[in-house]
């Protein structure tokens, strides 16, 4: 679980990396701003990564609880971050993305 956990840290810190200047902890406009579409996905899948261990030591209610708020958070903040690059970048030039790229899970259409 450990093992898992720092996989998913090592994750996120990569994509943050590569995404530079960029990444935000919030959805805000950047100078230069545009969709990074190279290089790891970015950090919002790494996060599961990170709280997926948690219910698995011990198996409370309230750890996998936890845990799947976490998950709909993470879900919905991504659903706001396109809502808001397709606004700011506009429909055609976002869209082409998403289309390209699943949301969550690179190889996997959700």
């Amino acid at each position: 679980m450990v093992g898992l956990t720092a996989l998913g840290f090592c994750f996120c810190w990569w994509a943050r990396l590569h995404m530079g200047k960029l990444w935000s902890a919030s959805i805000t406009r950047k100078e230069d701003y545009r969709v990074v579409d190279s290089g790891p996905y970015p950090s919002i899948p790494g996060s599961p990564w990170r709280a997926s261990p948690a219910p698995w030591c011990g198996a409370r209610w309230c750890r996998w609880a936890g845990a799947l708020l976490l998950l709909l958070a993470w879900y919905i903040k991504a659903r706001l971050e396109e809502r808001f690059l397709r606004a700011e970048l506009g429909a055609k030039t976002y869209d082409a993305y998403p289309a390209r790229v699943p949301m969550l899970v690179p190889f996997l259409k959700l």
